[in-house]
């Protein structure tokens, strides 16, 4: 919900907007709904409006909105400019502008129509099928995108040593000993078992999947901003699932990985949708399930603090996030005998 002050701010930015966003004329009045989506970054809906068609503003002032939205600027600019998805039947958002206005920093995307996926989850019918258009999503995508497995440049897994360094910079360095082991399993395990390497969505949950009222069927994928080329696709398959687990009960991300390391137990429509990017079943070997994992969360968290460093300083985010992964791979405790 919205105070009165930030729906004035909010039309603010849109008659800031009015020269040099898609329209002749102040847009304020085609305002069509307005939230919060991160820490500092406004998400509006506008139009349609005259002869333009709707449009979605994602706006900010705070430094760490600043930020986050140059790096979904540059993302979606990314995967607007990539040959292989020309022609693809999904809809990804086109980047129409980014800039400053009024003290605002702001991106305009072109609008998807389609029922968010967050609203599709509880049903078991209606999460079943979405399950499936989410699986025929990354069978599109990670196909159209695909290199052989070994083809990748080893610049492509820098992002590792990167988290691994911005999570011992964190509140997480008091647990350094399970940073190593995390970071020496996710590297071993994809070692001896290469995986061809695709573009993934990178941030892929049910509510950045548009789809048909009944769920049955994809038509659109937003907030590109995690997307990149050269990574694993498993690693958008197992956010999706892991998301969706989250979202069903009251934990954070991090108990839900634990868990997911100690008791592989998917569901049916689960490992179908795993299936999608593993059909040779290779997860089914734990060193490489734990490695895919880990591999996930890591993404996670990398996203995270490359959007939003101050992530790094708050205990609460490193407390749901992180301690509940790294504390499975604590070194043994003499005191209760533990062992990984």
């Amino acid at each position: 919900m919205f105070s009165g002050r930030e729906l004035r701010n909010a039309r603010t930015v849109l008659r800031g907007l009015a020269a040099s966003g898609p329209w002749g004329s102040d847009p304020s009045p085609a305002l069509e709904w307005c939230r919060r989506s991160s820490p500092g970054v406004f998400v509006l809906r506008v139009g349609p409006h005259e002869d333009v068609p709707a449009v979605i503003v994602k706006t900010g002032r705070t430094q760490s909105a600043r930020t986050s939205l140059r790096v979904h600027a540059d993302a979606l600019a990314s995967v607007n400019a990539d040959p292989r998805l020309s022609g693809w039947r999904i809809a990804v958002p086109r980047l129409l502008a980014h800039g400053e206005a009024e003290g605002y920093e702001y991106v305009i995307e072109s609008a998807i129509d389609g029922v968010n996926g967050a609203l599709l989850v509880r049903p078991p019918d209606r999460l079943a099928r979405l399950r499936e258009a989410a699986a025929d999503v990354m069978r599109e995508l990670h196909g159209r995108t695909t290199r052989p497995a070994g083809e990748h440049a080893a610049s492509e897994d820098a992002w590792l040593h990167e988290t691994g360094g911005a999570l011992w910079r964190s509140g997480a360095r008091r647990r350094s000993a399970a940073l190593q082991r995390v970071s020496e399993r996710v590297v071993a395990g994809f070692a001896d078992a290469p995986f061809p390497r695709c573009r993934i969505h990178g941030d892929f949950w049910s509510g950045n999947l548009l789809a048909t009222a009944d769920g049955s069927q994809a038509v659109g994928v937003v907030d590109w901003d995690r997307s990149m080329d050269g990574e694993v696709g498993l690693v958008d398959a197992l956010q999706f699932l892991t998301y969706s687990r989250v979202r069903r009960a009251p934990r954070g991300l991090g108990d839900v990985v634990a868990d997911e390391l100690r008791t592989a137990t998917w569901s049916e429509g689960e490992r179908s949708l795993i299936r999608a990017c593993d059909p040779d079943r290779r997860l089914e070997d734990p060193m490489l399930y734990e490695a895919a994992i880990l591999r996930a969360w890591l993404w996670h968290v990398h996203g995270n603090l490359k959007q939003f460093p101050e992530y790094a300083r708050s205990w609460l985010w490193v407390r749901r996030t992180v301690d509940p992964v790294l504390r499975a791979f604590e070194p043994p405790s003499r005191s209760n005998g533990r062992t990984v």
